[in-house]
């Protein structure tokens, strides 16, 4: 078994892809929306305690029941406590054997290189464009990140701009539609990024690696075009200068800006709730000894956090994580605790 999947990640999504045929038991289905819903009524009392309406899968990880949490799949087929040692290895060879019953889909062929240097120019264009955009449309933007507690001079710093619409950020920014096909992840419909506040996502050593934009209105709250980087911030705190031996680490682009507009400077974003080993074994490489983890107290965030029980922590790191809920206590008042 160990030959045919021996990465987690993968024996996860197989799971999820046929988690009917995998956990019978639970009589999921498919949720409108995404992810799946139990169904059975017996089975949700007998082991969550609760209506079958509550307990869904939405990831690869496990199930959540919503008022009481998350559990993983390797710890409900140890009988709730997470397993360790022999007890791991068996628990996902027996969620391989179940998810292999039906064979995986093969993945997807990766995509083909791109013009790095090319992708690049845009995105500086495409930044500058933001930049003017923002100076022309003050109002809204400026409005909505004040009303998050960002200062003038963290918007000034992290080159933070506005997009009122696609057609007029191109012709500021003098890019043509057709440039567009060197931008990693340009979506088919790039009238999803009007309406946006907009800022750069740069690499440790500050070249310019992706834009972020977020939503004021409709559409995908979050977008990132480019190649981005593991974390945003760590070009401030990693690249040129004395690493801190303390990182904080939250989900959102915005959380670091908030963060960093009350005084909390060495903090980086992950862009999701998704922290590898490899992305730990960089920051062990540049002098990080304690890292604390932040996520949002949402069924995302416990599902990052249960993930993070998947890593392996390099040695020589210290890593903490909680949740933190809206409003209080807010993200600055964990980390100081922390």
């Amino acid at each position: 078994m160990r030959d045919v999947m021996t990465d987690v990640e993968s024996v996860l999504q197989a799971v999820f892809d046929r988690l009917p045929s995998v956990f019978p038991e639970f009589g999921w289905k498919a949720r409108r929306g995404g992810g799946w819903v139990a169904t059975a009524r017996h089975h949700t009392k007998a082991v969550c305690g609760a209506r079958p309406s509550r307990v869904v899968c939405l990831s690869p990880a496990g199930f959540y029941v919503f008022g009481q949490g998350a559990t993983h799949w390797l710890a409900y087929l140890a009988g709730g406590a997470f397993p360790r040692g022999p007890g791991w290895r068996e628990a996902v060879d027996e969620l391989a054997r179940r998810a292999l019953l039906v064979p995986v889909a093969p993945r997807p062929a990766a995509p083909a290189a791109r013009d790095v240097q090319g992708e690049r120019a845009v995105l500086g264009r495409l930044l500058q464009g933001s930049l003017k955009l923002s100076k022309l449309y003050p109002g809204k933007a400026l409005a909505y990140l004040q009303g998050r507690g960002i200062s003038d001079e963290t918007m000034s710093r992290r080159e933070v701009g506005y997009v009122s619409s696609v057609e007029e950020w191109l012709d500021v920014s003098r890019v043509q539609p057709h440039q567009l096909e060197d931008v990693t992840g340009w979506p088919e419909r790039a009238g999803v990024w009007n309406d946006r506040v907009v800022g750069a996502w740069r690499g440790i050593d500050r070249s310019l690696r992706a834009l972020w934009g977020r939503s004021l209105s409709a559409g995908p709250k979050y977008l990132v075009c480019g190649t981005r980087p593991a974390l945003f911030g760590h070009d401030r705190w990693l690249g040129g200068r004395p690493s801190p031996e303390e990182l904080v680490v939250v989900e959102g682009v915005l959380n670091v800006l908030e963060l960093e507009s009350q005084g909390v400077r060495n903090v980086c974003a992950l862009g999701g709730t998704h922290l590898s080993s490899t992305t730990m074994d960089d920051l062990v490489t540049h002098g990080v000894r304690r890292l604390y983890v932040v996520f949002d107290g949402d069924v995302g965030g416990d599902d990052g956090l249960m993930r993070l029980w998947e890593q392996r922590v390099p040695d020589g790191l210290d890593l903490s994580a909680c949740l933190a809920a809206k409003g209080n206590p807010s993200r600055r008042d964990l980390v100081q605790r922390q």
